[in-house]
């Protein structure tokens, strides 16, 4: 039952294969039928222009090669009729003929050229399959009875004990040779109907037959030792191949299978890898040959996958340390002889169009392969320079190959670069120095040296110079981070003073600064690529310096190091216009705004609580705060700036989208900067006491003082974005402006108002204090947001909502200054008195006339309309509140005040407004 069920597996995996095979074939097939069909179009078609007396030009001839020539059928009474036309008769025809017009382009001299329609495509596939039915499936299938029949010859010889072991075995190898025999025979007579089918199919018969008979030799009689068998095993493989050179490809599909699974047929109780990957590679080397002279890919592939597969269950099942350098070098030496098969024909550029996928394929799946098993065998044991050097040699081969194939292998070299990259961190903190130094040394001289090398070799260098700044900073890095160096080098005691990684940051800047400069003196073949590798050697300094910087400062200076490179790039990216230098500056400001998560923490945490007029917790938000805010937020924020300007001045119409957000990125970035860093400086300078300097509230005036900040900002931003016409920035100017307006309006009018907040301090002197600070310029903010419409008050329900803040602002600074000069700092203390109360009438009568005249000399409706307001306010108070409060002299000069100004109001009504002198009645 065992060798059924292994000779079904077998049958499985062989209809596995054919069914390729045929595709292959039925595609070849129809691929030539197109080609003919094309032929005889063309040939058709000069023959119509040299009959015609014309010749084709090539827009003609691609023309005439368009048009469709529909099969037409021929009246066949009609044929008859013309054939029995008289000579004269068709010595007038032909006349006519003559003189006729020449043909059309359209329309075909001499009818229709058979060509494959539809319904023929169809009826071909369907002839194919009749022939796959009717020929081929029967010979396979026969083949098969042919191995079952010996299969149960042996069975029935054992259960009826016809013949001994020996006779068993000998009778199944002579059966095999005869299958064998039988198929070179028919293979000889093509005379014989379907040769080729019947003489493979016994071939591959005659081989399975001989795999099972040794088979049974080995493990159900035990008649010869493993070792023979599995010698006897690989003859019958090299048979297989040899057979194939010339019954085809069906007989290569029983060598590859038979060999790969020869092996496991054998099987033995004590594993020895040196025996069995030896076994493989011979296989693969003369299997693989056959296969690629042959041009059978898909069976290469497949035998490339069967191979390490083999590596992959040795991995899984049996591996020991002791196998690792087996392994390796069985992995080197499959890619040595893939690469050694296929790297003369692409470097010669020889390779037909059918077979560049298939041998990219082979290629990337062999480096693949050995660059997977290195990686597989460091998770087992600690690698050694051996295994280093193997992966080194399969880089090599990877820079040959992107080499002459840039197209196909580059990417996969950054691959194969990021591979070896992550496992050299995790490698070098187990290994010993000098097995470190070497390594790194040797990826240096690979990937840099042979970049260097190559990069003069080629017209256009831009890729290997890339790879080269991608290896130096990849490497700089890793050996930061991973390389044990000894301590008199680190020690900042020692010699270097703990400064060698900003030393070498220093050298390498200056090495890619030289190359630049050399580039930019002697490159002068392309003015394009020449300003491209000069932007990239350019950045890989300015990228150097900042990783050194950031090495030698504290981990919290890395932003300041972010921000510099970042400013560096936008100056190589004015000089030389590289498109793909904005999206580097995009993703390294994303990458310094996710680097300040702390500090957007933080003032999200401050605002959160200033909501509800509590300070911060010391406790949650502490270790937040920087204590250099000037060095690690406003130096950056400068830097956001230049990188702003040096942006806007290489692009003046910012009409791409990704222009667009760049500059919202640099542009929002420095702006929230300089204003923590504002934040910062404020609440340092106004702190008091114990604790953080967010630990404390902040006073009225200095909670103004950064309110009126806030709104300058804004301020200057839209008038920078007006001066220069970038309406797109327009809503980080909008959004800072209205943040300050809200801050005031929340903060100065409800939450902290000093008129009843009792802590809330102004100051002592009159009119220079906080209430004419905060309501004075808050109310400038706001008539500068009236007047600029066209940039912050858009919409007339803005414009309303504005100016009711203007009035409300105008109402509260009147009154406020007027409550200053009587209480003091403290407007929630202190009782009205009646001078007090008196004065508020007087401000707001002053108030109203002020208005008035700017009203009268502007001529504005709106000012004229705010003088009634404050007027008809002061009345009210007079006659509801004066009249009752105020006593003796103060209520007389109330009402008189009052009488006074409102006979004097309406004069300069009727003078100015009205009627310019007139005498109005009634």
């Amino acid at each position: 039952m065992e060798l059924l069920a292994l000779l079904f597996g077998l049958f499985c995996l062989i209809t596995v294969f054919l069914p390729w095979i045929n595709r292959a074939r039925i595609k070849e097939f129809l691929d030539k039928i197109d080609r003919l069909d094309s032929r005889i179009r063309e040939l058709e078609s000069k023959l119509n222009y040299e009959l015609s007396g014309r010749k084709p030009s090539k827009d003609q001839s691609l023309a005439q090669s368009e048009v469709l020539v529909h099969e037409q059928k021929v009246d066949q009474n009609k044929d008859k009729q013309d054939s029995a036309l008289p000579a004269h008769q068709e010595q007038e025809d032909a006349q006519k003929q003559k003189t006729q017009t020449k043909p059309k382009l359209d329309e075909p001299l001499f009818g229709s050229v058979p060509r494959f329609e539809a319904g023929d495509f169809a009826e071909k596939l369907q002839s194919t399959f009749e022939q796959n039915i009717a020929t081929k499936l029967p010979v396979w299938i026969g083949s098969f009875c042919l191995i079952l029949a010996a299969y149960f010859l042996v069975k029935y010889s054992m259960e009826f004990g016809w013949l001994g072991p020996i006779a068993r075995v000998s009778l199944g190898t002579l059966f095999g040779a005869g299958l064998l025999g039988a198929g070179s025979f028919v293979a000889k007579r093509p005379e014989i109907a379907n040769a080729t089918r019947i003489s493979q199919g016994l071939i591959g018969a005659g081989l399975v037959a001989l795999y099972v008979s040794l088979y049974a030799a080995i493990h159900l009689y035990s008649l010869i030792p493993p070792v023979m068998g599995f010698a006897g095993m690989s003859v019958v493989t090299a048979l297989a191949v040899i057979l194939s050179l010339r019954h085809g490809q069906p007989i290569a599909v029983f060598g590859l299978l038979g060999g790969l699974l020869t092996p496991a047929l054998v099987g033995s109780d004590e594993p020895n890898a040196i025996a069995l990957f030896t076994y493989l590679f011979l296989l693969f080397s003369g299997v693989f040959v056959v296969l690629i002279r042959n041009g059978w890919w898909i069976l290469a592939i497949m035998a490339l996958f069967g191979v390490f597969g083999w590596s992959a269950l040795w991995f899984a099942l049996v591996f020991a340390s002791s196998d690792a350098f087996v392994l390796v070098l069985f992995a080197i030496a499959l890619t040595a002889v893939v690469l050694g098969a296929t790297g003369k024909r692409i470097a010669d550029n020889s390779l037909k169009s059918a077979e560049e996928y298939p041998v990219h394929i082979l290629n990337t799946l062999a480096i693949t392969g050995g660059a997977a098993t290195i990686i597989w065998l460091s998770f087992e044991i600690s690698l050694t320079l051996f295994d280093w050097s193997m992966l080194g040699l399969l880089s090599l081969a990877l820079i040959a190959l992107s080499y002459f194939k840039p197209v196909v292998y580059q990417k996969a070299l950054f691959v194969k670069l990021g591979a070896s990259v992550l496992l050299l961190l995790v490698w070098l903190p187990d290994a010993s120095l000098s097995e470190s130094l070497l390594v790194v040394l040797g990826m240096i001289t690979i990937y840099i040296g042979a970049s260097f090398a190559l990069m003069r070799r080629v017209s256009d260098p831009r890729f290997w110079a890339i790879l080269q700044v991608i290896a130096a900073i990849a490497l700089y890095l890793v050996s930061y981070w991973a390389l044990a160096l000894p301590s008199w080098v680190e020690d900042k005691n020692g010699g270097f003073g703990g400064m060698f990684w900003g030393i070498l940051s220093l050298i390498l800047a200056s090495l890619a600064i030289f190359q630049a400069a050399d580039i930019r003196a002697k490159y002068k073949a392309d003015d394009v690529i020449q300003t491209h590798l000069v932007a990239i050697y350019a950045l890989a300094g300015s990228a150097f310096i900042s990783l050194g910087l950031a090495i030698e400062l504290p981990f919290s200076y890395l932003p300041l190091a972010f921000a510099g490179q970042i400013a560096a790039t936008a100056w190589v990216y004015q000089r030389t216009k590289i498109p793909v230098l904005k999206y580097v500056m995009y993703i390294l400001t994303l990458t310094f705004i996710a680097m300040n998560w702390e500090q957007l923490a933080l003032f999200a945490n401050i605002i959160l609580h200033s909501l509800f007029g509590e300070a911060p917790s010391r406790y949650v938000i502490g270790k937040y705060i920087l204590d250099e805010p000037l060095v690690k937020l406003g130096i950056p924020a400068l830097l956001m700036y230049l990188s702003l300007a040096v942006v806007l001045r290489n692009n003046k119409t910012f009409k791409e989208k990704n222009d667009q957000k760049l500059i919202h990125a640099l542009f929002g970035t420095a702006n929230v900067l300089m204003l923590f860093t504002a934040y910062y400086i404020f609440r340092d300078i106004f702190h008091s006491g114990e604790g953080h300097i967010f630990s404390s509230n902040t006073g009225f005036i200095e909670r103004g003082i950064i309110t009126m900040t806030l709104a300058g900002a804004g301020i200057a931003m839209l008038e920078f974005i007006r001066k220069y016409d970038i309406e797109f920035l327009k809503p980080w100017g909008v959004a800072i402006f209205r943040m300050a307006i809200i801050r005031f309006v929340y903060f100065d009018f409800f939450l902290h108002n000093p008129y009843w907040s009792q802590d809330q301090f102004v100051g002592d002197i009159p009119l220079i204090n906080g209430v004419t600070l905060t309501y004075g310029f808050g109310l400038l903010a706001v008539i500068w947001a009236l007047y600029s419409k066209d940039l912050i008050a858009k919409t007339q329900g803005m414009r309303r909502a504005y100016a009711v803040i203007a009035l409300v602002t105008i109402f509260a600074l009147t009154s406020l200054t007027v409550r200053q000069y009587f209480q003091g700092g403290f407007l929630a203390q202190g009782d009205m008195g009646a001078s007090e109360l008196y004065a508020y009438s007087v401000i707001w009568l002053l108030t109203g006339i002020a208005f008035l005249s700017a009203g009268i000399k502007f001529k504005n409706k709106t000012a004229r309309m705010v003088s009634i307001g404050f007027v008809g306010l002061a009345v009210v108070k007079v006659f509801l509140i004066d009249a009752a409060e105020l006593e003796g002299l103060y209520r007389v000069f109330s009402f008189l005040g009052l009488g006074i100004s409102l006979i004097g109001l309406s004069y300069f009504y009727t003078r100015f407004v009205f009627g310019q002198g007139k005498n109005i009645r009634g």
